[in-house]
């Protein structure tokens, strides 16, 4: 799957997972080349990050190894302070977490089968009965580094 495809489909599990659980827990999605999708938590708060993370990187890696890694998806929620061009400086000091107008989103970091990356960020839209997918925020981004790198340096 190339990592357009995986956008795609991270904008649909997003919605899915708001209809069925109301909210999603930090995720990645490990798709494989025969349509298989294996969700595995990486932050989960019951082990030390680095442990899971050093995990789901040798899942990758063996994956690749064998030929049956299509894809990653990673699905966070967030909150984000938005701050206006000459703004006060305060702004930059507040944590999301406790600014009133603070902005609640969805980020998305997908990861084709031969390393390409993409990420989007979409405000989620909590009108409804249940929380969706709404506008989108920023897909641009010029240079991309994460943990999940180290997935891709050896085969």
């Amino acid at each position: 799957m190339t990592a357009a495809e995986l956008m795609g489909k991270a904008e649909l599990v997003a919605n899915t997972l708001y209809e069925k659980q109301g909210g999603i827990a930090g995720m990645i999605y490990i798709h494989t080349t025969d349509g298989n999708v294996v969700g595995v938590p990486y932050k989960s708060g019951k082990t030390p990050v680095g442990i899971e993370q050093a995990f789901i990187i040798k899942v990758i890696q063996g994956m690749r190894r064998s030929g049956s890694f299509g894809g990653a998806m990673l699905l966070s929620e967030a909150w984000m302070t938005k701050i206006e061009p000459g703004g006060e400086a305060v702004a930059f000091a507040l944590r999301p977490s406790l600014d009133p107008d603070r902005i609640e989103i969805l980020i998305a970091l997908v990861i084709a089968h031969d390393g390409t990356k993409s990420l989007s960020q979409w405000e989620i839209d909590r009108a409804g009965s249940s929380p969706r997918v709404g506008a989108v925020i920023d897909t641009q981004f010029d240079r991309l580094e994460t943990w999940l790198d180290d997935a891709f340096k050896n085969k």
